[in-house]
């Protein structure tokens, strides 16, 4: 199945989803399953490979979770989804902006939001010019997908800076105890490097 016939089937089921909230709890739990199905057969087919698979199918028995008592946080959290969807799956390999990487970031976080609550801190600091840099699709995801599923139940922090120096592009993801680092350059391969906090980095 191509990726944009792919997206748009996993968006319609989505909606019908959200839209059987209310009207009937027990339909919207059968549409969950069968989006969980859909995703399986997307994870083969590669559309959704930058994903974490326990984060989709965690999302999405998250979701059923609230549809007896809280049909609201149900529609809010399917419409997060839908949103990180979106986003994640229509890619098709061009390079973006850090600022669209980040956005991906941001609706990703607030899906685990309704995971761990006030108890996940994410912070983001970047440069107005870091924000202009192009760079591969889902650069970041990964490392932000590690980061939170690292994290403690008691939950914890995660930040993504961002600085530009001369021709070089430096992204960071961090936690309490790790920092991963990746140098770019136009017209060359990605440097990774990572540190537990208080040491030098390794490559």
């Amino acid at each position: 199945m191509r990726a944009g016939a792919h997206s748009e089937e996993l968006d319609q089921a989505l909606v019908a989803i959200e839209a059987s909230i209310d009207s009937d709890p027990r339909e919207a739990e059968e549409r969950i399953a069968g989006l969980s199905a859909l995703l399986r057969h997307g994870l083969r087919e590669g559309t959704t490979a930058h994903l974490d698979p326990d984060f989709l199918f965690n999302a999405l028995n998250a979701i059923a979770a609230l549809l007896d008592d809280d049909a609201s946080g149900a529609r809010a959290m399917t419409a997060r989804l839908r949103a990180f969807l979106r986003r994640a799956v229509t890619r098709d390999g061009r390079q973006v902006t850090l600022e669209e990487e980040l956005d991906l970031l941001q609706a990703y976080v607030d899906i685990e939001r309704v995971r761990f609550g006030l108890r996940l801190h994410f912070e983001i600091s970047c440069d107005l010019m870091a924000r202009r840099a192009l760079v591969p699709p889902f650069l970041l995801l990964p490392l932000v997908q590690n980061a939170v599923g690292r994290l403690p139940r008691g939950g914890g922090r995660v930040s993504v800076s961002a600085t530009v120096a001369g021709a070089t592009l430096r992204v960071a993801v961090g936690t309490a105890e790790r920092v991963y680092c990746i140098f770019l350059q136009a017209g060359t391969t990605p440097r990774h490097a990572i540190r537990d906090q208080g040491n030098p980095f390794e490559e």
